[in-house]
Order: structure tokens, then sequence, then C-alpha cells
């Protein structure tokens, strides 16, 4: 993946990658590298949600000033997985077309993960407007 980049993108300066399959015996060697190799950008391509649990653990030993979490960003660009055909993206259908490629890996964190979003989001929703409703005829509201 890393050559790939090089290609493509040549004066990008890399200061260092490592692959996300690490132990925690590895840990803080990987902290030490990436404090000491004074990089600017910090992309984190490993799953979720470890990637946000480990920079949240880490973020202040890192000395990175921007570090973002990119998923499988790097296998895109380096042409190992396929983006959604364009009308697909437009719709904002991508996410069923990785579900489609990769049913037994992903199938919890789209079919399960965003009903259990988007009950949240109703139930705000909802929440807002009895709130509102309450607040709105309440006869402690001051004017």
């Amino acid at each position: 993946t890393i050559n790939v980049f090089r290609e493509k993108y040549p004066l990008l300066n890399v200061v260092g990658w490592h692959h996300g399959y690490f132990s925690e015996d590895d840990e803080q060697r990987i902290i030490r590298d990436i404090k000491e190799s004074n990089a600017d950008i910090l992309f984190i391509g490993i799953s979720s949600p470890f990637k946000e649990v480990w920079v949240s653990k880490n973020l202040e030993k890192l000395n990175v000033p921007v570090c973002h979490g990119v998923g499988g960003s790097f296998d895109v660009v380096a042409g190992k997985v396929k983006r959604a055909p364009l009308w697909m993206q437009n719709y904002g259908l991508e996410w069923l077309f990785r579900l489609i490629q990769e049913p037994r890996r992903l199938w919890k964190r789209y079919i399960i993960g965003n009903a259990i979003f988007s009950c949240l989001v109703i139930q705000e929703f909802i929440g807002g407007i009895i709130d509102s409703l309450f607040i709105r005829n309440s006869k402690f509201t001051s004017k």
C-alpha cells in the first residue's frame, strides 16, 4: 500500500508507517516511533472502534497535531478494495455495496448498527418534540 501512495503522490513525504496488526507489547514502541517521526498528520487505517479507542488512549503521547481515522481508505487507494459505482456513491449507498462485497464481516455493523442508530435518532427526535410541547404548554415558562 505504501508503494502505491508513493507512486500516485510523489511529493508526499511519508515519515513512517506500520501495519495495523500489533500487540500490546508493540504499542509503546509504535507510540515512540510516531512521536519521534515529527509527523504533521497521522492517518490510522485500522478497524472501528479500535482506532478510536487507541487514539483516545494515546493522543497525548503521540505529539501529532492531526490524527485522522481513515478505516479502509488505504485499501481503496491501493486498489485492493473496489469502491461502489458512482450512482451508489451519489445516493449514499456505498455502505450497501460494501455489505454485498463482505457480508460476513460487515452485516452486524450495517444491519444491527444502522438499526440501533436509526432508533436512537428517532428516539431523540420524538423526545425533542415532547420536550418542546411540554415547555411550550408549561405554566412555569418564563415570559
